[in-house]
């Protein structure tokens, strides 16, 4: 519910959230648990305005101060996830819909948001944007993803707040280390931080099936057919906690950092962006010659 009260109004006019409620049929009892709490509470809060949707999966309507709430339901029990899937389906699935719409007009955004349940949206989340949504005559093209920044809100547990800010430190230095090596996947790759433009979504196939990693795959896809653009301002707040529901990523590298204790936490030794700076000047070097025996 955090998030969904920190969904600031649109700037382009109503906003339309697609949350899609997902587990497999092999996720632990907690999940499934916490699905149906989320869907009472869902219920308790937005129930008396809802509206049922026909389909498969089942799909309620509902409003709120912003706009519409869409739920998909895949949560239920005839209409879970597969089990070799996840998180990278659900973000498929939701993006999809709203590539859908925005193919047949009903959304007036380029852009297809992507976050989670457990972030604070900063109040322009969208608006800033809105640069990219102009008209290509009066600006480049638009880049094929958006970035947020972000910051970890620490959990009350003191080991388990030295575990997020140690794994956040880890993921700003290895970037940091890819801008020094002059890589062009110098970038952060976090599903809850990201603005899609539409039709380099299409282009590329959209979210893979993943059960982790699908931010990182999309994002590779996309740099591809455009660029990734970073955007500044107030952060999106993640929530840094523990979490098994993935087989890797935030929740279960703070739960092994904060088991293992900051005395055992490491990093990339810094010699190896110098070598993956020289590998890349070489490959461009490559390039640059080759392209020059053709023109010649």
């Amino acid at each position: 519910m955090q998030a969904l009260r920190s969904v600031p109004a649109g700037s382009l006019g109503e906003v339309l959230v697609v949350l899609v409620v997902n587990g497999r049929a092999n996720s632990p009892a907690w999940v499934h648990e916490r699905n149906h709490e989320v869907r009472g509470r869902l219920r308790d809060a937005f129930g008396s305005k809802d509206e049922q949707l026909v389909g498969d999966p089942p799909a309620r309507l509902l409003r709120f101060a912003p706009g519409r709430i869409l739920i998909v339901d895949r949560a239920s029990p005839d209409h879970l996830l597969p089990d070799d899937q996840g998180v990278g389906l659900a973000r498929k699935l939701g993006a999809d819909l709203c590539l859908r719409l925005h193919t047949a007009g009903r959304l007036r955004s380029p852009f297809i948001h992507s976050t989670d349940a457990d972030v604070e949206l900063p109040p322009d989340y969208f608006a800033r944007p809105d640069y990219f949504a102009r008209p290509a005559l009066v600006q480049p093209p638009r880049p094929a993803a958006l970035l947020y920044p972000f910051v970890h809100n620490p959990e009350d547990d003191a080991a388990l707040a030295q575990a997020i800010a140690l794994y956040e430190i880890s993921l700003r230095y290895y970037v940091l280390g890819l801008a020094y090596a002059k890589s062009p996947y110098a970038y952060h790759t976090i599903g809850s931080t990201l603005a899609v433009d539409a039709a380099s979504y299409a282009i590329v196939r959209g979210f893979p099936k993943r059960t982790a990693g699908e931010d990182f795959y999309l994002l590779s896809k996309l740099a591809k057919v455009g660029s990734i653009a970073r955007l500044a301002g107030a952060p999106i707040v993640l929530r840094g906690r523990p979490s098994d529901r993935v087989p890797f990523g935030t929740g279960p590298a703070v739960r092994r950092i904060a088991q293992a204790g900051a005395d055992r936490f490491t990093l990339y030794d810094p010699s190896l962006f110098d070598y993956l700076q020289a590998w890349l000047a070489a490959l461009s070097a490559i390039v640059i010659g080759k392209n020059n025996d053709l023109d010649a």
